[in-house]
């Protein structure tokens, strides 16, 4: 049920990225109120990390709040840039990409393939899907995880106009 409940949820985020020309005016609105909160990092998209740890959902609905989404890394010069801008502290942090429809095809938030997106550098021993690791992480080198949907991590919101 649980399952279930995720996939529509997931579902329903990827039919709102596909949709999301009708609601622009809205996030745009919303982007105003945070921008502050952010900073360019690479080429034309900024960013904020957010410390405060969340499950990934959660983290998912933060981003969406202020009109952004979970980080999609697109390139591994983006993922040089993200690395010079995280807490190297940090070993975990959410982003925007999940294997919740279909166990091993890992999909970004904004239903891409990681490939399509254009990063798929994984982290030595991943993809592990352990104890249903069905969402997204980076670690402190940028290298790609599996992660556990429920548990709390920092995460990072990218907004791209």
């Amino acid at each position: 049920m649980l399952r279930t409940l995720m996939l529509a949820l997931v579902f329903a985020v990827c039919l709102h990225v596909i949709q999301g020309h009708v609601l622009q005016q809205n996030a745009t609105q919303r982007w105003s109120k945070v921008s502050h909160k952010y900073q360019r990092l690479y080429r034309a998209s900024y960013y904020n990390v957010h410390d405060e740890p969340l499950t990934w959902f959660e983290a998912s609905n933060v981003c969406g709040s202020e009109g952004a989404h979970l980080l999609i890394i697109n390139s591994p010069a983006e993922a040089e840039a993200v690395k010079r801008f995280v807490d190297p502290t940090v070993e975990t942090y959410s982003v925007g990409f999940h294997d919740l429809f279909n166990e091993g095809t890992f999909t970004t938030v904004q239903c891409q393939s990681l490939q399509e997106a254009g990063y798929n550098h994984w982290a030595l021993l991943e993809p592990s899907s352990f104890h249903n690791e069905n969402c997204g992480g980076i670690n402190q080198q940028i290298f790609l995880l599996d992660i556990v949907c429920s548990n709390h991590y920092p995460f990072i919101c990218e907004y791209e106009p």
